[in-house]
């Protein structure tokens, strides 16, 4: 969020850009907090065979949402580039999840 902010400071993107891409990330965060619970819940009913890849690739489809993607969107160039660069990453680790969990 400190990034986010420090772009519309810097007058590189808007107030309102600020607010949508502050909505998009507290969307990221509640998506989080669902698979926080998915893996709990999987991890509580006895970790079944693809629970944990099921919760993280949910998770993933979830942040891949276009009307969410929509939202990060924002005209100045540079800046739109910084927010891809954050978002790029978190699908990245989220991929790598996936990976390590191998179907588990």
């Amino acid at each position: 969020m400190t990034t986010v902010d420090q772009l519309r400071v810097s007058g590189q993107i808007t107030p309102q850009e600020e607010t949508s891409v502050l909505g998009f990330l507290k969307f990221a965060n509640d998506a989080n907090g669902a698979f926080g619970v998915c893996a709990q819940q999987a991890h509580n009913a006895g970790s079944k065979a693809g629970a944990y890849t099921a919760c993280a690739a949910t998770f993933q489809t979830t942040l891949s949402n276009p009307t969410e993607l929509a939202l990060i969107h924002v005209n100045n160039a540079q800046a739109q580039a910084t927010i891809q660069t954050v978002v790029a990453g978190v699908n990245t680790g989220i991929t790598a999840v996936i990976t390590v969990l191998g179907g588990k």
